[in-house]
């Protein structure tokens, strides 16, 4: 799936600087926007340059969030499992008649 998904990012990614190279980046007319209050003037090819990136770093972003939210959620898996094996160990321990010290490769061998 990794691969996959390499493929088309760089297939993307081919496709944007395809468009870049053929509509003359420097040569193209300029649009004016307004922008957080100021006017802004870009061109065709740098609105589609400016639009790949932040694609870009969304897709980055997203992929780190989940990323660290999978990590988390194994810790706090962890975290429960080793708090059951705790608490299974004291159950094992409490029994009568065994010595705590005592293992159960000792009591069979």
């Amino acid at each position: 799936m990794a691969v996959v998904l390499l493929i088309l990012g760089l297939m993307s990614a081919g496709v944007t600087v395809d468009f870049l190279v053929e509509n003359h980046v420097a040569r193209a007319q300029a649009h004016s926007f307004m922008l957080f209050g100021s006017t802004v003037q870009l061109s065709d090819p740098a609105l589609v340059l400016l639009g790949f990136a932040l694609g870009v770093l969304t897709i980055l972003f997203l992929g780190l969030a989940l990323r660290l939210r999978r990590r988390h959620g194994s810790r706090r898996r962890m975290g429960r499992r080793v708090r059951e094996l705790e608490r299974e160990n004291d159950q094992l321990r409490s029994k009568p008649g065994e010595s705590p010290d005592e293992s159960p490769r000792q009591r069979n061998g």
